[in-house]
């Protein structure tokens, strides 16, 4: 898991956590900005992939 926090100049904190697979693969996204969750991502990956 990779947990990134980042402040603009003025503008509202944000927060991106980013989980991986075993292959390497992202396989889900969170981006918070200030209290709310703002946005969720589920990445899904066929047989082909390692």
């Amino acid at each position: 898991m990779i947990d990134l926090h980042y402040t603009g100049t003025g503008g509202m904190p944000q927060r991106f956590v980013y989980g991986y697979d075993a292959a390497g693969n992202r396989a889900y996204a969170q981006i918070t900005q200030g209290t709310n969750t703002a946005r969720s991502y589920l990445y899904l990956y066929d047989a082909l992939n390692p």
